[in-house]
């Protein structure tokens, strides 16, 4: 039995029961299906793990461990971990990676794949972060870092990297309830795989592209999605 208190984001079975999240993330799903055999046998990182819907289905495609990274305990991911007698999780709660040196002192290893689903645009130092994905990721040419968020196609208020960036909050001309304080960057596609090739991270089966139209920041207008490996 699910208990009705805890808040699930997404959707995803537990014990054959489908959780009642309300971001439908099917979308992503057929994406990545594809590409599921990479995760068989590998170790993994989820960064941003929150309920546990992509923690869950790395373990799901084999993963031989899942390791998971969020700000704060979560207690739905908790629950649902115990449910599905998950004991191979290990949990850092500490901010995602805004500190790369520290991060891989705090535990971590290398991973053979990298899930990044929603976070790059949540973190102060964006360059930091992905340089922080590249450092951890297995030096081999099987690896793989699978990022995922929030962009913009208007690039007429565009300057080389990003749109919009409100590092002591939101000018007042910008509606309360249109307000994120946790998001801090919304790139162009282009300016996202510019930013990931500067840390040394390139395109890999699936380029980087706008795949939904959901959004949930003022100047975003959709979501991307891309595959990315070490640069040669």
């Amino acid at each position: 039995m699910i208990p009705p208190e805890l808040k699930f984001h997404h959707r995803y079975l537990v014990n054959g029961e489908m959780t009642p999240g309300d971001w439908d993330q099917s979308a992503l799903e057929a994406l990545l299906q594809p590409h599921s055999a990479f995760l068989q046998k590998k170790t993994v990182l989820d960064v941003g793990t929150l309920d546990g819907k992509w923690a869950f289905w790395a373990e799901d495609q084999g993963a031989s461990l899942v390791d998971t990274c969020d700000p704060t305990p979560q207690p739905t991911f908790q629950w649902a971990r115990n449910e599905r007698g998950s004991r191979d999780f290990r949990s850092r709660y500490i901010w995602q990676f805004e500190c790369p040196v520290e991060t891989v002192s705090n535990g971590f290893n290398h991973y053979h794949h990298i899930i990044d689903f929603g976070v790059y645009y949540h973190v102060h130092d964006i360059v930091g972060h992905f340089q922080a994905l590249k450092k951890l990721l297995v030096q081999s040419p099987d690896s793989r870092v699978f990022v995922e968020g929030e962009v913009t196609l208007n690039h007429s208020t565009s300057s080389t990297l990003l749109v919009e960036f409100y590092p002591h909050g939101y000018p007042p001309h910008i509606p309360v309830e249109q307000q994120d304080p946790t998001t801090y960057w919304v790139p162009t596609v282009a300016a996202l795989r510019a930013l990931c090739e500067f840390c040394g991270l390139v395109e890999a089966e699936q380029p980087l592209h706008v795949y939904s139209e959901a959004r949930h920041h003022l100047h975003s207008q959709g979501r991307a999605f891309g595959i990315l490996k070490h640069a040669q």
